[in-house]
């Protein structure tokens, strides 16, 4: 049965573009109207907005949320930043590009668009046009990921995705999906290789260690082993429109989801 928990947005559409999982709550971020986070046992709505208090969003446009494993969670937001919420004060920390402490100074031009954790606890965090900043929480720092320093094909990050071994995926705005080494350069891989297209959106892992990730021309899937994608379109069931950003969940059950407009 479906129960719909009442959001008061005024008479304004609710435009969902991000939801995270925390504990018995659910964290919605929204284009324009900040971040709702839903009481999933008692239907309660606790609403966080653009505000300079401590509990005061930097933007109201939520692109991406991750819960990292000590319960904070990172709010992505378009144009001023990375927020972070932390559960144990309840106050939300910011980091931007123009903050005047060095340890706060966001390295990226504040449009973020996806945020992951890799299994060293380091936070990865991608941004529209400026490449992916690292973010290490035991010496508080940042370390910035670019074309220019790293081979990352574009600095348009659209999608991270940390695997069953731990190694970082990207997937960019017309760079395709790159790997990265150990060698301290990504791996790219592009049309070129077999993948449908370079514009990425999502990327997923199915049980068997396979990457499949949603793109501008269908879906592809990537066998990391023998290098090998194998493509999927409207010719096998797909629908002809593109994906969207960020859109895609893995279910309990080991279903891959991607969603499209």
């Amino acid at each position: 049965m479906f129960c719909h928990p009442k959001i008061t947005t005024g008479n304004k559409p609710l435009s969902i573009l991000a939801m995270e999982r925390v504990a018995d709550e659910l964290w919605i971020g929204t284009y324009g109207q900040g971040l709702y986070v839903l009481n999933m046992m008692t239907n309660a709505v606790t609403h966080y907005g653009k505000g300079t208090g401590p509990t005061g969003l930097s933007g109201n446009d939520i692109f991406c949320l991750k819960k990292d494993r000590n319960g904070n969670v990172w709010i992505g937001n378009n144009g001023s930043g990375i927020d972070v919420f932390k559960p144990a004060s309840g106050i939300i920390h910011h980091f931007d590009k123009t903050l005047l402490t060095v340890r706060d100074k966001l390295p990226l031009n504040g449009y973020i668009r996806t945020i992951e954790e890799d299994d060293r606890g380091n936070i990865w965090i991608g941004s529209n046009g400026t490449g992916i900043a690292v973010y290490d929480p035991f010496l508080k720092n940042f370390k910035k990921l670019d074309q220019a320093n790293s081979n990352l094909p574009s600095n348009s990050v659209s999608a991270i995705y940390v695997d069953q071994k731990g190694i970082v995926w990207i997937g960019t705005d017309g760079g395709g999906l790159s790997k990265w080494d150990n060698s301290g350069k990504f791996i790219s891989y592009s049309e070129a290789d077999g993948l449908s297209n370079a514009v990425i959106h999502k990327i997923l892992e199915s049980g068997t260690g396979k990457l499949w990730v949603s793109t501008n021309k269908g879906i592809s899937s990537f066998d990391e082993e023998n290098r090998k994608f194998k493509n999927y379109s409207y010719q096998n069931g797909l629908q002809k429109s593109t994906f969207s950003l960020g859109a895609g969940i893995k279910t309990s059950n080991g279903d891959l989801f991607f969603w499209r407009p």
